[in-house]
């Protein structure tokens, strides 16, 4: 291999390995505080896809990227009042109850102190949301 064919090597090498890093990196990642004590279940998230008229917009598929060091992230299907901002055409929607994926934490027992998970969710319109959750455990 000559001098010139090895550089093209390793040229095209480091341009399969910055597009593979760049291809995978997923979303932007949201950072979310939340407050939790210590052993018990505590609601910390809710996914919810609505049309403007407060139908469902469709299934939102969630999934727990990362589980926390010192605790568990659960999932579970239920209801909640929705919570988007006055100005969104959704926000009549806020006076009814809707179906919704809910994100639980629970802490190990007697555990105090801080706490993360990630969170990724796949929209029925195809956005993708990363969030991880700071947990302060009391």
């Amino acid at each position: 291999m000559t001098r010139n064919e090895g550089r093209a090597a390793l040229a095209a090498l480091v341009g399969v390995l910055f597009w593979g890093a760049t291809a995978v990196a997923g979303p932007p990642t949201v950072e979310q505080p939340r407050g939790a004590l210590t052993g018990q279940k505590q609601k910390i998230g809710a996914y919810v896809a609505l049309n403007p008229d407060c139908s469902s917009a469709g299934q939102i598929t969630v999934t727990i990227v990362q589980q926390p060091a010192h605790g568990t992230l659960s999932l579970e299907a239920g209801q909640i009042y929705p919570d988007f901002p006055f100005g969104n055409v959704r926000s009549r929607c806020n006076t009814r109850e809707v179906e919704a994926r809910l994100l639980f934490y629970t802490s190990e027992p007697g555990y105090k102190g801080g706490d993360a998970g990630i969170v990724e969710a796949l929209f029925p319109a195809g956005a993708l949301r990363r969030t991880r959750y700071i947990i302060t455990v009391r």
